[in-house]
């Protein structure tokens, strides 16, 4: 780590052993995986972002740019909830991680709705450590089937959504039980009638 590198972890206060070094390569995913398997939040000594910053979150933002994105990304890796939501109108699943289970339903159907759908219910949470972490590997899990880059908007701004997939409540529950199995952390199922979410397994 060269000097800047060391005086932006001291003046975020973070660990440097959260810390990956790209060696000048761009986050792709091969690059992103290897971080995941290492466990590493941020990486440095990466392709330039516009400004010619080279440290970089997992997802590939700029943190240098947008430090609130150190906030965000630190989220993820504490103690949460990784859940299983649907929306019948768009006949898809969410799966997603939260600090706050009991906000997180409403926060989805503000405006317009989340990836623009806004009757979307939670139906099966996790209580564990490293949410973000279980989050990211079930969604791989289940990559075939994820929805990508899909605009809406909350406000004005405009956002994208890769976080559905067209998969059955069934199916996104049998990852979890899967992924989870040895693991004793708190579950729960919200929703009883799950004949609603009997949606079509639709791999691209």
């Amino acid at each position: 780590m060269n000097k800047d590198v060391l005086e932006f972890i001291a003046e975020y206060k973070l660990d440097p052993q959260h810390f990956f070094d790209a060696n000048g390569q761009t986050l792709t995913s091969d690059v992103k995986e290897q971080m995941r398997n290492e466990e590493k939040i941020f990486a440095f000594n990466t392709t330039a972002c516009n400004k010619g910053h080279h440290i970089k979150s997992r997802s590939g933002h700029c943190i240098v740019c947008e430090p609130k994105n150190i906030h965000f990304t630190l989220i993820n890796f504490n103690e949460g909830f990784v859940y299983i939501a649907a929306s019948i109108k768009g006949s898809v699943i969410k799966i997603g991680s939260t600090n706050n289970i009991e906000k997180r339903e409403k926060y989805l159907n503000e405006k317009k709705g989340y990836g623009n759908f806004n009757d979307w219910k939670i139906l099966h949470y996790l209580k564990c450590p490293k949410m973000g972490y279980h989050e990211d590997n079930i969604q791989r899990t289940l990559e075939r089937y994820r929805e990508k880059d899909i605009p809406y908007y909350i406000g004005t701004e405009l956002k994208y959504s890769n976080e559905m997939f067209r998969i059955s409540y069934q199916k996104a529950y049998s990852t979890f039980e899967e992924y989870f199995t040895g693991k004793n952390f708190q579950s729960k199922q919200i929703e009883r009638d799950l004949s609603k979410y009997k949606f079509m397994n639709l791999p691209k």
